[in-house]
């Protein structure tokens, strides 16, 4: 027959057994709970993202924040990632026009400029010639280095930034290079940029002028 005190270690034993087995349990569920927790944040920083600039929170589409997340990939020279994060702007929730309430609202043009002029360049980066130079065709089409809307003097610049572009230089060996960028050449004659508001001091004080004629 056992004894009172070998008993006593027994149940002793089994006691702090199940107390080390609650502990593991309870730290178990509280580590999963913080991982859910996590997994929230994200989505909500995701949901309605933004940034700090300077003491500002400034308010960001989800496209915005995968072109920036892309951008960082792109400098750390990690191109696929790059590509399926520009990609992913392409298909998320834009800071334009909302046409529907049941659906996400659109991409702006300046988000779709800038998806697809970093998608041209990364996959030049991996050699997906065909993929690149849509990519730059695209970015033209969607209103890049355009005089219509930005004003011929933001058109050149723009246009003139691409050409300088050294992230840019593995499809200047191409003949397509020259193709897209005669067709896409920003023109406008010498009084047309002097005119321009956002080229000239003259076009500014006419666009005032105007402004106030009208009121």
């Amino acid at each position: 027959m056992a004894s009172v005190s070998s008993l006593s270690t027994t149940l002793l034993a089994n006691t702090a057994n199940t107390r080390t087995r609650f502990f593991i349990t309870r730290q178990q569920q509280q580590q999963q709970h913080e991982q859910q927790q996590q997994q929230h944040e994200r989505r909500c920083c995701r949901a309605h993202g933004g940034k700090l600039v300077g003491e500002t929170w400034v308010q960001q589409s989800d496209a915005e924040d995968y072109i920036e997340e892309g951008q960082r990939a792109f400098q750390s020279e990690e191109y696929a990632t790059a590509i399926a994060l520009f990609e992913k702007a392409l298909t998320s929730e834009g800071s334009g026009t909302k046409r529907d309430r049941t659906k996400p609202a659109e991409l702006s043009l300046g988000e779709k400029q800038s998806a697809y002029y970093n998608l041209a360049a990364s996959h030049g980066k991996m050699e997906h010639w065909d993929l690149a130079f849509a990519s730059l065709e695209l970015t033209f089409q969607s209103g890049y280095a355009n005089g219509r809307l930005y004003g011929l003097g933001r058109a050149a610049r723009d246009f003139q930034r691409l050409e300088m572009d050294k992230d840019l230089e593995e499809l200047k060996k191409d003949e397509r290079w020259k193709t897209i960028l005669t067709k896409y050449r920003v023109r406008g004659s010498e009084i047309a940029f002097q005119l321009d508001p956002s080229n000239s001091s003259i076009g500014k004080a006419i666009e005032m002028m105007s402004k106030k004629n009208k009121k």
